[in-house]
């Protein structure tokens, strides 16, 4: 397929980017007919170059290999996690507010960004009810819990679930992202601290204090998320294969799959209702990135086998990318983080990741450097903007109906990142990446 075949997949990304803030009332009717449209140009296309067999082939084995795994994981950190309500007071002091957002950060890295900010997000604004100034305190929230902390585990983003699936082993993220993770959320924790700080100095809130008393509904959840967890991680082991539609499959995988999505219906049948209610649960995010990423994984399938061989694509980015020993960590690092950014930074991933060959084995070892650029600049850049990572909307959402005067606008929060995000980047990367 030629490289007018690419152009579904551009079309995809920037109607995620753009219509969203161009047509916001389109958008939210009609995303999912519009995210539709392109891979049914892209099956026409196919269908006219002759190629229409090779793609529904494709196309079939993109479903069942990736998409519902994915979407089963989703799926389950969020309905889990969406039975545990936190209630706390209205009232706090910066050096909990601190420990609080270092704890979610941790959660979010092993429930998932989506699973920690719907879990998290509603607590930590009550929490802070009687403040003033508010605008720190959500910037910072999707900093560190909606992104940073995913970079702890496979579990954490979808990114790197992405990875695993892809054949990454479980272990290799902790082991390879869980210093640079720390790192930069230390830097970023102890940046919110001091603007916490001066925000309640100012404003004059120290006299009142209130007892931090905190009751936790739900907590069988807890276990749940827990089991989540272990299923995934035990889930690497070879057990054969089975073909479903010619499609070879992964025995270890429906085993992953169908024990997340028991999880998942121990957690819908034991949760009150009242307990849900409370959290505003619904399943309207989940439907939204069904509809994204069904998307994105269809049309993404000529884009990574233009990445595959000797294509132009190929060439272009690699020259782009490489200095005078090969592929650069740090070009890498800043490419895929830039582009997390400003599109999504699922296939910001994989499409480097197919660039660097897409052998997982190579990737682990010799080729370490460049996955770990590349894993750090798709996690921790997909906060620079709103668009840069799913739950960065969920929860500006969130804070919108609660706050609406104090939730920063698109280019506002552009502002926060640049301004605390980037030099937290620049230091990490010339800590962890030498060479040009």
């Amino acid at each position: 397929m030629s490289i007018f075949s690419l152009l579904p997949f551009v079309g995809v990304l920037l109607s995620i980017a753009l219509l969203p803030l161009w047509t916001p009332a389109l958008w939210q009717h009609h995303a999912g007919k519009i995210l539709a449209a392109f891979p049914c140009v892209l099956a026409l296309y196919a269908a006219f170059s002759g190629e229409f067999t090779l793609f529904c082939g494709a196309a079939c084995t993109t479903l069942l290999r990736d998409y519902i795994p994915f979407l089963t994981l989703m799926a389950t950190l969020y309905g889990i996690a969406g039975g545990i309500h936190i209630t706390v007071p209205q009232r706090t002091t910066p050096l909990l507010n601190t420990a609080v957002l270092a704890i979610a950060t941790f959660l979010a890295g092993w429930i998932g960004t989506t699973g920690a900010s719907m879990v998290c997000i509603r607590p930590f604004l009550r929490l802070n009810t009687g403040r003033a100034h508010k605008a720190h305190l959500i910037v910072f929230f999707i900093f560190l819990v909606s992104n940073v902390g995913g970079g702890l585990s496979p579990l954490g983003d979808p990114p790197l679930f992405m990875g695993f699936l892809q054949g990454i082993d479980f272990s290799w993220v902790p082991k390879n992202l869980c210093w640079p993770v720390f790192g930069t959320s230390l830097a970023l924790l102890g940046i919110f601290l001091a603007l916490d700080t001066f925000w309640e100095r100012k404003t004059q809130n120290t006299k009142e204090k209130t007892p931090f008393l905190v009751r936790c509904e739900g907590k069988y959840n807890i276990l749940l998320l827990a089991g989540a967890v272990a299923v995934v991680a035990l889930a690497s082991k070879d057990l054969g294969t089975f073909s479903v539609l010619g499609v070879s499959l992964p025995i270890v995988g429906l085993l992953r799959d169908g024990g997340l999505l028991l999880l998942l219906g121990l957690s819908l049948k034991s949760t009150s209702r009242s307990i849900r209610e409370s959290n505003a649960f619904e399943w309207e995010p989940i439907h939204e990135i069904a509809k994204i990423f069904f998307a994105i994984f269809i049309t993404l399938i000529p884009v990574e086998a233009a990445l595959h061989g000797e294509t132009p694509l190929a060439y272009a980015l690699t020259d782009a990318l490489s200095s005078g020993a090969g592929l650069s960590p740090l070009r890498c690092f800043w490419a895929s983080g830039l582009l997390s950014s400003f599109l999504d930074n699922t296939p910001t991933y994989l499409f480097f990741f197919h660039l660097f060959g897409g052998n997982p084995t190579e990737l682990m070892t010799t080729q370490a450097p460049l996955l770990v650029a590349t894993s750090l600049g798709s996690v921790l850049m997909g906060a620079v903007t709103y668009i840069g990572n799913a739950p960065n909307l969920m929860v500006a959402a969130i804070a919108r109906k609660r706050f609406p005067k104090q939730v920063p606008s698109f280019f506002g929060y552009m502002g926060w990142s640049i301004a605390f995000l980037f030099p937290v980047f620049g230091v990490l990367s010339l800590v962890l990446f030498s060479g040009p």
